[in-house]
């Protein structure tokens, strides 16, 4: 899991996979780090496996819903990066 972890933070690789390996796994440990990706400025779709990350992970959805608009998934976003 560490090197999940590690990949979070490198702008080099690939962390929408890394993401979703930590949300099947169900890597409780891994949510300080997915928060803080909500707060940064990255890709769409690493926000968006982000998000299913956190979801998996604590079963909560902050308002967010599987195929809604960017915009409706900000709010989603605000929410999870507002707690740490």
């Amino acid at each position: 899991m560490a090197r999940l972890l590690a990949t979070l933070i490198d702008v080099t690789a690939d962390r929408a996979t890394a993401c979703r390996e930590l949300g099947r796994l169900g890597a409780d440990d891994a949510l300080p780090a997915l928060k803080r990706l909500c707060r940064a400025r990255v890709e769409d779709r690493v926000r968006l496996e982000v998000i299913r990350a956190l979801v998996a992970i604590t079963g909560e959805t902050r308002g967010f819903e599987p195929g809604q608009s960017a915009t409706a998934r900000e709010r989603a976003y605000r929410a999870w990066a507002e707690e740490e």
